[in-house]
């Protein structure tokens, strides 16, 4: 797992390459996971055996003879690209792959996301931050203007490095950085005034290795119109979950984002400018995509933060959000004020009127209004529990856990594979408890256990909650049980002291 810009494609990219050279008796088959998104089934092993069967000289039967026997290293990249609605139905696909071919190892990247927790099979791992030596060296080596470059370089002190750390400790960003830097002489003290910046200076520079002012571009737009065609080609890209693209998709996309904005442009010559002038977006063969999905996510943020009033509650309601991206964050800091006043603190007010802090019963009712139905998965060496549907309060709580990341705890986890089973057990005791209590949803679940055991043929059990199930909230949480509320106490403290300045700024202006 790894933050945006970390480097998580490219190290797939090097394992794949490196185990190609050197096999050591496996082979590597690179799956893109984004591409499952143009299919209609999500069928992992059926796409990697098209994509390197060319002339259909091996069988599918004899490929997946050769997955048992343990001949290939499975390499997916990208599992945070799905399309969030696909993602629950892949990862069943990829555990239960690891469960039927144990001799072939898999490997995910994706950036955080807190199903991996449950993945007993798996290591997780985290692509550490680069240091400042790291990073120092990936700017030495940069194809750049080497007297930007050495500039640079003299202000990349230890206490320049512990200052701006955000931004020089992630491959992406730094490159990014340094470009900027040379343009602005300064260092942005947010993630979406970064962006901001760099947009600006891309759109500035003919290329890394000139010096020269405005360039000519192909469609004849301005900077300003720039923004705008490609902040609509960006909201309409994210909604469809599309990070990629061939060429004439790319061109319908464009096609619609001028028609969106009321613009007068030839869309190819449009297209040709974000591809060679801009450089936002990346051509190779048949397909275009983002240079990095990062820029898609600041110009759907800008997007959004320039729609017509009421747009912003509509999307949030609506829209195919992908809650653990930098849209929000992003938004946020582009508008706290609008974000708030059009959706967060309604929100907030509503949820602490539902659940009230002298209502010692609020975080059970919560939680059980926010996941009211569950899926028990039995494998071979483990059980773990899946959320059946997301809901609406989900939703809008993950929104605001991504709107206001600093006033949530982080969760705390279990620490070793051992202290995964041992909470197991003690969620499965508390659940055959609340059975033997009489409770409806879970009658059979005990039969279902005892022939899970027995390996017969049992794929889950499904069961609804209510506040009846606090015991099993309590052992499935931990530490983690009053986390939610308690950041949405705090989050209502935050809106009211930002309303509360502005009421004072507005009071001095006009009295």
């Amino acid at each position: 797992m790894g933050l945006a810009g970390r480097g998580k494609s490219v190290l797939m990219r090097y394992l794949a390459l490196s185990m190609y050279h050197a096999p050591r008796g496996k082979l590597p088959l690179f799956l893109e996971l984004r591409s499952l998104n143009s299919l209609t089934k999500k069928d992992i092993l059926h796409l990697i055996h098209a994509q390197y069967n060319s002339g259909n000289a091996v069988k599918f039967d004899d490929f997946l003879d050769a997955l048992s026997r343990g001949y290939f290293v499975i390499l997916l990249d990208g599992f945070d690209e799905i399309a969030p609605t696909d993602r629950d139905e892949v990862e069943r696909e990829i555990l239960e792959i690891r469960q039927e071919y144990p001799e072939c190892p898999i490997v995910v990247s994706g950036r955080h996301d807190e199903r991996f927790s449950s993945w007993e099979s798996f290591t997780v791992l985290q692509l550490s931050a680069m240091t400042r030596d790291q990073t120092r060296l990936l700017i030495e080596k940069a194809e750049y203007s080497e007297e930007v470059k050495k500039n640079f370089l003299k202000r990349l002190t230890s206490a320049f490095f512990e200052e701006h750390e955000s931004f020089l400790n992630t491959p992406l960003l730094a490159i990014m950085l340094m470009r900027t830097f040379e343009e602005y002489a300064e260092i942005p003290s947010s993630l979406h005034e970064f962006y901001r910046n760099a947009f600006d200076t891309l759109i500035r520079r003919h290329d890394a290795m000139k010096s020269q002012f405005l360039r000519a571009t192909h469609s004849g737009c301005t900077a300003e119109e720039f923004k705008k065609v490609f902040a609509s080609f960006c909201v309409l890209t994210y909604s469809k979950s599309a990070f990629s693209f061939h060429r004439d998709d790319a061109l319908n996309y464009v096609s619609s984002a001028i028609r969106q904005q009321g613009m007068n442009a030839d869309p190819s010559l449009l297209l040709k400018d974000l591809i060679e002038s801009i450089c936002l977006l990346h051509e190779e063969g048949l397909e275009i995509s983002f240079v990095h999905r990062s820029f898609q996510e600041y110009f759907c943020a800008v997007f959004l933060s320039m729609s017509p009033g009421g747009f912003i509650e509509r999307y949030f309601e609506t829209a195919n959000l992908r809650v653990h991206d930098n849209v929000l964050p992003m938004l946020m800091g582009i508008c706290p004020e609008r974000v708030e006043d059009e959706w967060a603190s309604d929100f907030v007010e509503d949820l602490i009127k539902k659940y009230p802090k002298q209502d010692v019963s609020r975080h059970t009712r919560l939680f059980a209004d926010r996941y009211p139905e569950w899926n028990l998965h039995q494998s071979s060496d483990h059980r773990f529990f899946s959320v059946f549907e997301s809901t609406r309060l989900d939703r809008c709580v993950r929104i605001l856990e991504n709107l206001y990341p600093g006033n949530f705890q982080k969760w705390v986890r279990p620490k070793s594979v051992r202290e995964v089973r041992e909470k197991e057990s003690r969620q499965i005791e508390a659940l055959i408890n609340l059975e033997g209590r009489g409770v409806t949803s879970l009658e059979g679940l005990s039969l279902f256990l005892k022939e899970a055991s027995e390996k017969k043929e049992v794929p889950m059990f499904r069961f609804s909650v209510d506040p009846s199930f606090e015991p099993f909230f309590i052992e499935l949480l931990g530490k983690n049980y009053e986390t939610t509320l308690k950041g949405i106490d705090s989050i209502q403290k935050v809106q009211r002291d930002r309303r509360r300045k502005g009421d004072k700024f507005i009071e001095e202006l006009f009295n």
